[in-house]
């Protein structure tokens, strides 16, 4: 797997877009599913992260993101249809590291999410499923 060191402050903004909101539910006037499944890489669980569908198809509402924990997810109304799925995972190294955007240093950062993977995929959904994995 391979693993790029990125400084705190490139993925702050990314952060928190990802968990501060950019993402609504479709609602009741969009067709949507419930998904639950697992989301490993090279074979072992993801410790945690986060998994956001978002529609390929016009009218079909906003993202839907969903927290992924000991490599476990359950999103409720992700669009039905043609979806990208995204992750986002990352690991402090317990090392400091200079950035260009800050004056002091800041946190390193791995990201789990193998070079393959970071622009997402695409899948169809058309209905419920509680098997939805993910092998990264």
């Amino acid at each position: 797997m391979s693993r790029s060191h990125v400084p705190c402050g490139m993925l702050f903004p990314l952060t928190c877009f990802l968990l501060g909101g950019g993402c609504s539910n479709p609602g009741p006037d969009y067709p949507h599913a419930q998904l639950a499944g697992t989301v490993t890489v090279a074979g072992e669980p993801l410790p945690s992260g986060l998994i956001i569908f978002m529609p390929l198809e016009s009218n079909r509402g906003g993202g839907v993101k969903a927290t992924i924990t000991d490599g476990h997810y359950l999103a409720n109304d992700v669009p039905k249809g043609a979806v990208q799925v995204t992750f986002h995972a990352i690991k402090l190294t317990g090392r400091m590291v200079n950035s260009p955007s800050s004056s002091e240093p800041l946190p390193e950062q791995i990201d789990l999410i193998p070079d393959a993977y970071r622009d997402g995929l695409e899948i169809k959904v058309t209905e419920d499923r509680i098997d939805q994995d993910f092998q990264l």
